[in-house]
């Protein structure tokens, strides 16, 4: 097997993984709107409103595991943008184009907003709704759930926002320095 055989074959094997993170990233979007679907109803239905206070810590941990997810998606494209498509470069045309172009702004600022529609919006509202329907008795024992799913999902926010615009998050067709874990 020569070297450009191998390198096909990490190719490959590369896209196999991104095409699967792409599959599950975009799954955790669904998992997060059936989430806040299935609280809000068990919520509804259960006459129990500190039931929605469930909904930011589980809007954060899908939301963050999407944002990892991303994270090693736009890595392995730069990769094989970056590292390996000089391997694979014969010298009579562009190896690997489609690799080449960038995400473009748009694209950013539109994930940045379904990101935020799709995983903080849900938590401030369970928050604000069950601050607005808790009885009075509760108040002092759920005062500090609130105040956790508060400062849980201004986490979360600040972790799109910071993915959204940071040169290490973002497809912008330059070099990756720290793809993350």
């Amino acid at each position: 097997m020569n070297n450009r055989d191998v390198h096909l074959a990490e190719y490959t094997a590369l896209k196999t993984e991104q095409g699967e993170r792409i599959k599950a990233r975009d799954g955790y979007m669904y998992s997060t709107l059936a989430v806040v679907v299935a609280a809000v109803a068990a919520a509804a239905q259960a006459n129990l409103p500190h039931l929605l206070l469930a909904v930011p810590p589980a809007c954060f941990v899908l939301g963050w595991t999407r944002l990892r997810n991303d994270t090693h998606i736009v890595a392995i494209r730069h990769y094989l943008r970056d590292q390996l498509a000089p391997l694979l470069h014969t010298g009579d045309g562009t190896v690997l184009g489609w690799e080449t172009g960038p995400r473009g702004r748009l694209t950013t600022w539109v994930q940045f907003a379904a990101d935020m529609l799709t995983f903080v919006v849900p938590g401030i509202l369970a928050v604000i709704v069950w601050g607005t329907i808790a009885p009075t008795t509760a108040w002092g024992l759920w005062l500090a759930a609130m105040v956790a799913d508060a400062v849980i999902i201004g986490a979360l926010a600040a972790l799109i926002t910071r993915h959204a615009t940071t040169q290490d998050c973002r497809d912008d067709g330059s070099s990756l320095t720290d793809p993350g874990s």
